[in-house]
């Protein structure tokens, strides 16, 4: 398995730049997966989600984790009453150990409720935000 990094998706479009190893853990064909896996995923879309998230993969292998997982970024994402852009900044905190998708996700969310980019820009490069507001 390589140990190169890659650019997460989007970099280009946010001038940002945050550099993730390459995914490990490929999807499971719809019909390779267990009843439970099966139920899972679909629990998922019917939420607020609506789809599959890519940062759930690896851990769909134990749905019942998943769907743990999944309640408390389901209650943090959209339930949690913590101005938007905190949710965000943590959310991008987060981001940065697990994937590119998610780190893409939450930046264009960061941008849409206003977190400033010089904050989401530090947080990609990996340091702190010289600025928090």
């Amino acid at each position: 398995m390589s140990d190169e990094k890659q650019a997460m998706p989007g970099a280009a479009r946010t001038g940002m730049k945050c550099e993730m190893p390459p995914p490990r853990m490929p999807p499971i064909p719809p019909g390779s997966m267990t009843a439970e896996q099966s139920a899972a995923v679909a629990e998922m879309i019917a939420g607020e989600r609506g789809q599959l998230m890519r940062s759930y993969v690896p851990i769909l292998r134990s749905p019942a984790l998943m769907r743990k997982m999944q309640a408390v970024g389901e209650f943090f994402r959209f339930e949690c009453s913590l101005d938007p852009r905190l949710k965000e900044m943590a959310s991008l905190i987060v981001a940065r150990q697990w994937g590119q998708h998610v780190w893409e996700a939450h930046t264009r969310a960061g941008a849409k409720c206003g977190l400033n980019m010089a904050i989401m820009r530090a947080l990609g490069e990996g340091r702190p935000p010289d600025r928090m507001s």
